[in-house]
């Protein structure tokens, strides 16, 4: 995808900095993000970047703790002193993704299951997880 910004460039590369933490972003989309959740940052992105490419995404809190599952890489250059070109694509990370989709059906199957094996066979819990699964 391509877009035009209207900062400079050493405003675009302010924004930048002020608002990503470094890092490798695809920490971010595996099992290792748990560690980045007690860390403390007012950042709203977690990547790396350069004088002409970036690659970020999503940073997480103690509010927001799962994986992300995506990333956003891209290059800027700078057409004239008032505006800056961007070309960027968003990529999935394949953990985040996996963890977006396959745990919460995986965890209604299981609590479902782990109600039904009780003794009564439909206690309210199992109405409660069937309707409002998470």
């Amino acid at each position: 995808m391509k877009a035009n910004s209207s900062l400079s460039i050493d405003n675009f590369r302010g924004k930048l900095k002020e608002s990503v933490t470094h890092g490798n972003p695809i920490i971010m989309g595996s099992p290792f993000a748990v560690n980045r959740i007690f860390s403390n940052t007012s950042k709203h992105f977690f990547g790396e970047f350069n004088d002409n490419s970036f690659a970020i995404t999503k940073n997480i809190s103690w509010f927001s703790p799962l994986p992300v599952p995506f990333v956003i890489k891209g290059a800027y250059t700078f057409e004239d002193n008032l505006q800056t070109k961007l070309t960027y694509e968003i990529k999935p990370l394949w953990f985040g993704y996996l963890w977006m989709r396959a745990v919460p059906i995986s965890a209604f199957i299981i609590f479902n299951i782990m109600f039904l094996r009780e003794n009564n066979p439909f206690p309210p819990t199992v109405i409660w997880f069937s309707i409002f699964p998470f």
